[in-house]
Order: C-alpha cells, then sequence, then structure tokens
C-alpha cells in the first residue's frame, strides 16, 4: 500500500513521513531505516506534518456505534 499523506504515515509507529521526497518510508524517532532516502524533512510525529494532514482523523470507533 502507498500512503501518501503525512498524517497517515505518522500514525504507523513503524513508519516516517520524508517531506521532501512526498514519500512513507520505514523508520524510528531520528531517521527512516532506509539510509540515504531522505536527506531532509523527516517527520515522525503527526504534530510534524507542517500543514500536510489532511482533513479527518483515524478512529476505532464504528460510527454506527451508540452511547
Amino acid at each position: 500500500m502507498n500512503i501518501e499523506d503525512c498524517d497517515i504515515c505518522t500514525a504507523n509507529p513503524y513508519c516516517g513521513w520524508c517531506g521532501l521526497a512526498n514519500q512513507c518510508l520505514p523508520g524510528h524517532m531520528k531517521d527512516t531505516s532506509c539510509p540515504g532516502n531522505c536527506v531532509n524533512g523527516w517527520s515522525f510525529d503527526r504534530e510534524q506534518c507542517d500543514g500536510k494532514v489532511r482533513a479527518g482523523r483515524l478512529s476505532n470507533i464504528d460510527p454506527t456505534g451508540t452511547e
């Protein structure tokens, strides 16, 4: 699956967003696990997405559920 959104990418604890390439890559807090693939613009936390966050949010709550 090709993730093309910083928000969705950084929601995965094993991925980070490379802003320079606009690409989701495997990695950790400090850098990608693929050396040389993201020289600049690494985001591991959703708060670092620099406005690349699209509307909506991830949730495991069924929208048809009741309280």
